[in-house]
This record gives structure tokens, C-alpha cells and sequence, in this order.
């Protein structure tokens, strides 16, 4: 990446702020409008359809698929957990038992006696969606989610890294032209937005990282070294789910 142009990015003292917080598929929507939440509410929730696993239990057993059926302890629909048995061949003359366990605890979907195979579905997956910033819910989006109004400082960053974080701010520059480097990051920075520097050395970040930092929104930095830290490259437009150990905003 040689240079990336910056445009007129927006800085106000002094702003309305509005998040909308919306759920990957319905569910349900906890609070309502007027109501005062924190960063950490929990506003929705809903449940993310576990994966499918085939198996075939068959082969297995050493059996044709069409005796699946008469050998299962479980049926269709039925609920099972992880290594439990559910399915048992009698042998030969009482010699060369086998038995199949569920790779997985969910249900089972399916059972063919055709293929031999299984089909379990892994429990569902628990899914929060949380306020994010503090406010006031000024519109629900019904099975959905919400959006949440809040009076902020508003700084927009020209490139990040990682996902969504919160903490205290903290500064850890005395000026804006200055150098950031292991030497500023302190062992209070626990669960902190670090601010603060005209350019963030790779050491520097990583301390942070280490020191459990929450985020860090900083000047600039070098791309290649931190191409070399992820171990991948990285583009300009679509980033937000790498795991750098902390959230990561250029200004």
C-alpha cells in the first residue's frame, strides 16, 4: 500500500451520534423506545441455526444402509450429546460388536436407509446484541433490533483494524506529531482506548496488545509491518474481523 488519499474526513466537538443495532436474523428485541441503556445492555437476541454434520453411521457399523434404522437407539427429531450412543450392531454370532456415537450435541435430522448416513444438527448458537455506546433508544425495529441516540465527540478514522471495542479513553501522547512507541504504553492500560500520536511503531502496538489494551486510534502506521504481523495482507476497503489481539484506528 504506497498511499492512501485522505479525504475530508468529518471532526465534531460536539454531535448527535445514532447506532443501529441490528440482529443477523430475527429474534427478539429487548428494550424499548425512551429507554436509557449502557454500552453493555443487552438490546436483542436470538439464536444462530447450529451446523450440519453428516456421518455415516453405516460404515460404521459395517452394516448395509438399509439395517441403519432397526440398529439406532435414537430416532429422527430426537435430541443427543456428544458421544453418546445411537446406534448398536449385534455382531457376528455375538462376536464383532460396533456401536456409533453422536459426533456432536444437537439433534438428529435425518436418517437414511439408503445412504447409510446421519445428519445431525449442532445445538443453536446464542446470539446478544449489545447497546454498544450509552443513550437513549429512539426507534425498535420489531424482531430486529434498534437505534440508539447518543450526544458524543465525533472523530472519523480513515482505515482500522478488529472489530467493535469500548473502553475508558486514555492518552498516551503528550502531542499530536509525536512518536508512540513501547515506551508510553503503561500497565494501566487494561481494557483502555488508547489515543493519542502521530504514528504507532509495531512494539509499540503490540505491548499494548499484551498489556490488554481494548483499542487503539492513533495517527498512522506502518503497513507492511503490520502486514507481517497478521501474516496476510491486507486490503483498504474491507477489514473489521482480523484478530490483532485489539481494535486499531488510523486517523
Amino acid at each position: 500500500m504506497a498511499a492512501v488519499f485522505t479525504p475530508g474526513l468529518r471532526v465534531s466537538e460536539k454531535g448527535v451520534i445514532q447506532k443501529d443495532r441490528r440482529l443477523p436474523l430475527e429474534g427478539e428485541v429487548t428494550v424499548a423506545v425512551g429507554e436509557m441503556v449502557t454500552a453493555d445492555t443487552v438490546v436483542a437476541r436470538t439464536e444462530l441455526p447450529g451446523k450440519i454434520y453428516p456421518v455415516n453411521v453405516a460404515n460404521q457399523l459395517g452394516v448395509d444402509a438399509g439395517r441403519l434404522k432397526s440398529l439406532m437407539s435414537k430416532a429422527e427429531g430426537e435430541k443427543v450429546t456428544e458421544g453418546e450412543v445411537i446406534a448398536k450392531s449385534p455382531g457376528f454370532f455375538g462376536l464383532f460388536k460396533s456401536e456409533a456415537t453422536s459426533i456432536v450435541s444437537g439433534t438428529i435430522e435425518s436418517i437414511s436407509a439408503v445412504t447409510g448416513q446421519v445428519i445431525f444438527q449442532a445445538d443453536p448458537v446464542p446470539v446478544e446484541m449489545e447497546a454498544y455506546i450509552n443513550g437513549r433508544v429512539v426507534e425498535v425495529i420489531p424482531s430486529e433490533g434498534c437505534v440508539i441516540q447518543s450526544n458524543a465527540a465525533f472523530i472519523q478514522g480513515i482505515f482500522g483494524l478488529g472489530g467493535e471495542a469500548r473502553g475508558e479513553i486514555a492518552m498516551v501522547a503528550e502531542s499530536p506529531d509525536q512518536v508512540v512507541t513501547d515506551a508510553h504504553i503503561t500497565d494501566d492500560c487494561r481494557g483502555k482506548v488508547l489515543i493519542g500520536g502521530s504514528y504507532l511503531t509495531v512494539s509499540a502496538l503490540k505491548k499494548a496488545v499484551d498489556m490488554g489494551a481494548s483499542a487503539f486510534v492513533t495517527g498512522g502506521f506502518d503497513y507492511d509491518e503490520i502486514k507481517e504481523l497478521l501474516g496476510y495482507e491486507i486490503g483498504v476497503a474491507i477489514t473489521g474481523g482480523e484478530e490483532l489481539g485489539l481494535t486499531l484506528i488510523v486517523t
